[in-house]
């Protein structure tokens, strides 16, 4: 009884720990390396959550894309959860003359 009882117990919480990932989503990075967003390109599933973060020491960068914008700094983190399926372009205003731009992919 008391194996059945624990069998039951690792089952519920190995059902608990899928559906939470499952409902939460993913967290994908993305960085800065010079004046490149890194990778520049990203596929993720609906629900993914893309964190840009950098930390550049004076070089102040920032994340623009249509419906979502991130402050301008030499160190920022920022989220952006992504919930419809397409392809969303996004940039660096300060750096876009020098090919600083990006792109996430949501299946």
């Amino acid at each position: 009884m008391r194996k059945l009882v624990s069998l039951l117990a690792v089952a519920a919480l190995s059902v608990g720990l899928v559906l939470s990932s499952v409902a939460f989503g993913a967290t994908k990075k993305v960085g800065v390396k010079g004046l490149t967003f890194s990778p520049k390109t990203i596929s993720v599933k609906k629900g993914t959550t893309v964190k840009w973060s950098w930390k550049t020491g004076g070089v102040p960068h920032n994340v623009v894309g249509k419906g979502f914008k991130s402050k301008t700094a030499a160190t920022v983190s920022f989220s952006k959860k992504f919930t419809k399926a397409g392809t969303y372009k996004y940039v660096c205003t300060i750096h876009k003359a020098q090919g600083m731009t990006g792109t996430v992919k949501v299946k």
